[in-house]
């Protein structure tokens, strides 16, 4: 997550912003079968709370992200742990995304 956000934001030391990206959370569904039960597919859900803080550390933008994806069970376990792993992987680089493009509309909307 922090690469994907340091290639939208560069890092300096006068900054206007700080942000901290907080309580970055993965759940596991409960296995669901597939139509013809040879397919097992869970469900994987990645979350994070964030807040920019202006120079005075005054919260300025606050919010919880999610997002969902789906992994294979499959019958050998290792197989199954690598999916689920690059699933929340993607997951947590759609998160940062979504995180830069709302602080990027949020300084959109302040500095005009």
């Amino acid at each position: 997550m922090y690469r994907v956000l340091k290639q939208y934001f560069s890092e300096t030391e006068n900054c206007k912003y700080t942000l901290k990206v907080e309580a970055l959370r993965s759940t596991l569904s409960d296995q669901s079968l597939s139509d013809k039960d040879f397919i097992t597919m869970q469900q994987v859900s990645v979350s994070a709370d964030y807040v920019l803080l202006d120079k005075a550390k005054k919260v300025v933008l606050k919010n919880t992200l999610s997002s969902r994806g789906s992994s294979a069970v499959i019958s050998n376990p290792y197989s199954t742990v690598v999916a689920t792993e690059k699933t929340e992987q993607d997951l947590r680089k759609t998160l940062a995304e979504q995180i830069a493009f709302h602080i990027a509309a949020y300084l959109d909307r302040t500095e005009q």
